[in-house]
């Protein structure tokens, strides 16, 4: 939990939404993610490619990019979102 909570501190939402997507983009493939985020956003810290998977399970699991504290589920708006963005990231 502790990483978790430091991405939130160390990145901004839209550098968050950033990386989402660009693993999305890659198909979820997490090192494809890493050198497309560098590529697109050179002027920004690259993420670890562990970063990746957890910021999409956090999402899907709290809805939110920070995490509260006995917070376990997402809402249904939010998950809906999440799988809209991946589809049409494959389409």
């Amino acid at each position: 939990m502790g990483r978790e909570l430091r991405l939130a501190e160390r990145f901004t939402n839209e550098e968050l939404t950033d990386m989402l997507l660009m693993f999305g983009e890659t198909h979820q493939q997490c090192r494809a993610a890493v050198v497309l985020y560098a590529q697109r956003y050179a002027d920004r810290e690259v993420p670890g490619s562990w970063v990746f998977p957890r910021l999409r399970d956090r999402l899907k699991r709290a809805g939110r990019f920070d995490v509260l504290p006995g917070r376990k589920f997402c809402s249904t708006l939010v998950c809906v979102f999440y799988d809209q963005i991946v589809v049409r990231l494959h389409s």
